[in-house]
């Protein structure tokens, strides 16, 4: 697979990857936040029989605290 910068041809134009403006941020571009505080992700183990049952309770309690 060629690289782009091979691809694209640059004889008549020598300037032309400096015009180029990909990527960037956006203002409001992103994700918005599901909580109305800071997160934090957590992981711990349960038994195999329980995983269902606590998947519902932690999925039920999270969608009470989230902005709706």
């Amino acid at each position: 697979m060629k690289k782009l910068i091979d691809i694209i041809d640059t004889t008549n134009e020598p300037n032309i990857l400096q015009k180029m403006e990909w990527g960037g941020s956006r203002k409001n571009a992103g994700a918005k936040p599901k909580y109305n505080e800071e997160t934090k992700t957590i992981a711990f183990r349960c038994p195999l029989s329980k995983v269902d049952e606590l998947n519902f309770i932690v999925k039920s309690k999270l969608s009470e605290w989230s902005v709706k």
